[in-house]
């Protein structure tokens, strides 16, 4: 981190949250760079203009790529659904990116022959109404977490686009010769029931990527459990 000076780091969550999925890292990384030269910019996403039905990845991406002032020198980090867009910006910005950190990311189809077409006629798929999910959908999905922090969550999940979803879920095809050379880690939640921690390693292992695994940590830990702070402290000292 010496070695990089006046740098933007980009954040990009995940599906149905926020900004606020980086409370924890946020604390945590303004104290370590409190004496750095890097502007932590946190990115929400939000529908695009047709509405929340008929969001794409695309979107997304293009939301992404508009709040990057400086295309030249930046690093991105992004969870889940935010690692596949991080990624995405990689294929994109290329030289620009010159670190990348993808946390319990969804997973992209590499060089795939096949064009991933949905979102261009515009298929309606059912919202998902993670807004209005019971308290236990929060408490089931980060059983590492505390009950306060569940009740904060339980407060912030909002609606996302079963578009994206669909997409993300159907491979989003990233070319393994436009991703820039840069030093690359996977951060990877054991007990990630919502993309298999094996495949996450693959994936490592294809971007010749460094990892750092959790056991016991569930998908969206790695943000929000209680060994959080652990997991920022550590990607920084890797950065």
């Amino acid at each position: 981190a010496n070695e990089l000076t006046m740098i933007d780091v980009y954040f990009i969550h995940g599906a149905g949250g926020g900004s606020w999925e980086w409370k924890i890292w946020n604390e945590i990384y303004h104290l370590r760079f409190r004496n750095e030269n890097f502007n932590l910019i946190f990115i929400d996403l939000v529908a695009g203009s047709r509405g929340l039905q008929f969001t794409s990845f695309n979107d997304y991406v293009a939301q992404a790529l508009n709040a990057i002032v400086n295309r030249e020198e930046c690093i991105l980090i992004g969870a889940s659904m935010g690692g596949i867009i991080a990624l995405k910006l990689c294929e994109i910005l290329q030289g620009g990116v010159k670190a990348l950190i993808l946390i319990c990311t969804a997973l992209p189809k590499f060089d795939s022959d096949q064009t991933c077409k949905i979102g261009e006629d515009l298929k309606t798929f059912d919202i998902i109404p993670w807004s209005s999910g019971p308290l236990s959908d929060t408490i089931k999905a980060l059983p590492d977490s505390c009950s306060q922090m569940h009740k904060f969550l339980h407060m912030k999940w909002k609606d996302e686009s079963g578009l994206v979803v669909h997409e993300i879920k159907s491979g989003i095809p990233i070319s393994y010769n436009a991703l820039p050379s840069c030093p690359k880690l996977l951060i990877i939640p054991e007990n990630d029931d919502t993309i298999s921690p094996d495949s996450q390693q693959l994936l490592a292992k294809q971007l010749n990527a460094d990892s750092f695994r959790y056991s016991g940590m569930s998908h969206v830990g790695p943000l929000l459990s209680i060994r959080a702070v652990e997991v920022a402290s550590d990607a920084f000292h890797w950065l």
